[in-house]
Parts: C-alpha cells; structure tokens; sequence
C-alpha cells in the first residue's frame, strides 16, 4: 500500500510541477514580451515566435514535471514520468484541438505528439544521473 501512495504522490507533485511551469512561462514570456502580443488588424491569434514559444513551454514543463515524478518515486522513473505525460496528454485530447486561427491543426499535432517523448526525456534524465 506504501508503494500506492509513493506512485499518486509522484504522479500528482509531477502534474502540479507541469501546471507550475507552465503557468509560471506563460506569465513571464507571453505577457511580459512582445512574442504573445498579435497585431489588431491580424485574423490569427498566432504568430511564428509564439508557436515556437508555446512548443517550448509545453516541452519544458512536462520534462520538468516527469522529473519530479521520477524523482519522487524512486523505482520505474520513467513509467511515473510518462504517467506525468498521459495525464497530460488526457487533459489535452480532453480540451481538444483549437480552431484554425488559434493555431494552426498540424501546430497542434505536433504538440500532441511531443508531450510523451518529452515526459520520457524527462524521466530518463533523472535515470542517467543516477547512473553517473
């Protein structure tokens, strides 16, 4: 039963670390610079630098938060982590794929995509240094 609540304890510090981060970049790149501000006269919600950037939030957090899990957990890091992911990628098949001129449908697919090798990444790197 210890071993149950080791897993939901990592799974959730993990997912709260990913909404943390998430939250947190959010906050200081798309408010505080000119890369989440779109022109007026724009029928897009979407530039180029904010794609790049949201890919790079979405990748930074789940890594980070499948870190933490893997760390919590301290037996099959790299399941915890991808758990972290799947939580993830649940609540975003859950919310669905936003319109057109919110971001483009392939932007969104790639973000899909890259949430599991992401919380893979992240997991396994926790893995690597305690193998060093």
């Amino acid at each position: 039963m210890r071993n149950i609540g080791r897993t939901l304890v990592s799974i959730v510090a993990g997912f709260a670390v990913v909404l943390s981060v998430f939250v947190g970049i959010d906050v200081l790149v798309f408010e505080h610079t000119p890369i989440g501000q779109v022109p007026l006269h724009s029928s897009r919600l979407y530039t180029p630098a904010s794609l790049f950037m949201a890919l790079v939030r979405l990748v930074v957090s789940v890594g980070l938060g499948s870190f933490v899990a893997g760390w919590l957990a301290q037996r099959a890091r790299v399941w915890h982590g991808v758990a972290v992911g799947a939580c993830m990628l649940g609540g975003a098949l859950l919310d669905g794929i936003p319109d057109a001129y919110v971001q483009p449908v392939w932007y969104s697919v790639v973000c899909l995509v890259a949430i599991i090798p992401a919380s893979v990444l992240g997991a396994a790197t926790i893995v690597w240094r305690h193998k060093s």
